[in-house]
């Protein structure tokens, strides 16, 4: 990934802001794809209850020079903010934005590693209860 590139962690948001876990998966994906960076080149984006908002970051990594944006929706299905409110506001940052290479990945949705990441949620409250 170059200087110009970045990526868009973008959440829906929590009122209760404690229970949101975008920053901490940003900032471990961060850490993988370049561990000894110090570039926020992995940044996150809220579409409620909590800044900033996906259009901001958007605009602030134009601003910085971004000539390609990746925007991951970390959400668990392809609701009505997958496939329309994201896609939306891509399609204005296009338009806006020609010489940006905008790309938009699919979510999180039914993945044989969440399946996992389940069971292993359950082993670990069945183990607990079981002690």
């Amino acid at each position: 990934m170059s200087s110009a590139e970045l990526i868009i962690i973008v959440g829906h948001g929590n009122p209760e802001e404690e229970a949101d876990s975008t920053g901490y998966i940003a900032e471990e994906l961060h850490n993988i794809i370049h561990p000894s960076c110090n570039d926020t080149c992995v940044r996150i984006a809220y579409l409620q209850f909590m800044k900033p908002e996906l259009q901001e970051v958007i605009e602030n990594a134009v601003s910085n020079g971004a000539n390609k944006i990746i925007i991951h929706p970390y959400l668990l299905s392809s609701g009505y903010h997958v496939s329309k409110n994201i896609p939306d506001m891509i399609n204005r940052a296009k338009k806006a934005h020609p010489h940006v290479e905008f790309i938009y990945t699919e979510p999180l949705g039914a993945h044989k590693k969440l399946v996992e990441v389940v069971l292993e949620r359950i082993r670990a409250s069945t183990d607990l209860q079981n002690e």
